[in-house]
């Protein structure tokens, strides 16, 4: 099955989002600058660097300037951490378990005849026969039609990896494949099939986020990123969507600053999210600030 890579996806589960911030002293809670890389430093020395990647295919135009902003930080570490390692060892073969319920129910019972054959011949159109559509849980149909084919292919944080790879930096993965999904299994089947009935009925909505979110991020415009990700239509949406947020994007972001805490007091360290990760009181430019690391934007 082709690996899918999950940071920044699932939108109409980030459409809305309660900013709470228990954890943060009020002196932390500053709005960050449009910035897509952040130096990480404390006592004026640098430690390293900080990086928001987002689903732009290597071959989109658009694609060159972040890249280069990253490659060029990237040349001066000795260690990059992202989220998964897209190279250890099982990784694409535990993902696509993850994305299947081998004992039931099959999505054909969850999403009715009609819906079911939509979506059938919408994933068959990315690869995935009609018998293992069956198969999938609805939060995978949801996340794969969310995407257009245009943006499959080798994405930037499969770009970055190969670059470390290439100049010997070593990588590390910050979670688990397990880590990184099980938000989606905690999820309500009610609410995945939810998710995946807006991504088979309302193509037009799903591909004019798209836009908005790829225009905010070639932008460097963060905080827009979670404006747009604050946009709902309905009551029922808007709290389904903060219910997942605050397992996906939030838990994950205080595992991972945990972890960074102590992987950048050694220095020499580019870290690579994607970029939803980064705005907000909850956010690891924010989480950062409060264990004592200062956050500088580099701009383009």
């Amino acid at each position: 099955m082709r690996y899918w890579t999950f940071p920044g996806v699932g939108l109409f589960w980030l459409i809305a989002l309660a900013l709470t911030a228990s954890s943060l002293q009020a002196s932390h809670l500053l709005p960050i600058e449009k910035a897509l890389l952040w130096e990480v430093s404390r006592s004026e020395k640098v430690l390293g660097y900080l990086f928001g990647t987002y689903h732009l295919p290597s071959d989109d135009k658009r694609f060159e300037r972040p890249i280069t902003l990253a490659r060029t930080a990237l040349a001066g570490v000795k260690t990059a951490a992202f989220e998964l390692d897209l190279e250890e060892p099982g990784l694409h073969e535990a993902i696509g378990q993850a994305m299947v319920a081998p004992d039931g129910p099959n999505l054909d019972q969850l999403l009715g005849d009609e819906l079911f054959a939509k979506a059938s011949s919408l994933l068959e159109g990315h690869g995935i026969p009609r018998f293992a559509a069956n198969f999938l849980k609805p939060w995978a149909v949801g996340i794969i039609l969310s995407f257009p084919r245009s943006l499959e292919g080798q994405v930037m944080d499969q770009v970055l990896q190969d670059l470390a790879r290439d100049i010997n930096i070593a990588i590390i993965g910050l979670e688990s494949p397990e880590e990184q999904l099980d938000p989606y299994d905690d999820t309500s089947l009610h609410e995945q099939v939810e998710f995946a009935k807006i991504a088979l009925q309302e193509p037009e909505r799903i591909a004019s986020i798209n836009r908005q979110v790829a225009d905010a991020y070639l932008d460097g415009d963060l905080e827009g990123l979670l404006k747009i990700s604050l946009s709902g239509s309905t009551p029922a949406e808007r709290a389904s969507n903060e219910r997942f947020l605050k397992r996906a994007i939030f838990s994950r972001n205080h595992r991972m600053a945990n972890r960074l805490r102590v992987n950048y007091a050694r220095g020499d360290l580019f870290v690579a999210v994607g970029a939803l990760h980064l705005p907000g009181p909850q956010g690891l430019v924010n989480l950062l600030r409060g264990f004592g690391y200062d956050m500088r934007p580099i701009f383009f």
